[in-house]
């Protein structure tokens, strides 16, 4: 997704990125497979399975190998699956 930024004027960028911001919200299932950077907070984290931490806000959930704290907003970046109303993203290294 970054990558078609270069190609746009930079007054537009923030339009841009608002735009598919309202599309990851309304149509997850259309970044299904795709590698996306996002801002999330989490509500709350367990553990689970042990050595991987699932990070939940509402319908997405993070999965990591690090724990983040719940309440604090944080850039992440993962590879997007939907199974029904449930987003799950795990996270790229």
């Amino acid at each position: 997704m970054g990558s078609q930024f270069s190609l746009i004027r930079p007054g537009k960028i923030r339009y841009i990125a608002g735009t598919e911001a309202k599309l990851f919200a309304n149509a997850p299932h259309l970044f299904e497979g795709k590698i996306v950077t996002v801002a999330f907070t989490a509500q709350a984290v367990a553990e689970s399975p042990p050595g991987e931490y699932k990070h939940t806000n509402h319908n997405i959930t993070f999965l990591s190998k690090q724990r983040h704290p719940a309440g604090a907003s944080r850039r992440i970046t993962g590879l997007v699956s939907v199974e029904g109303t449930q987003i799950k993203i795990s996270e790229i290294q």
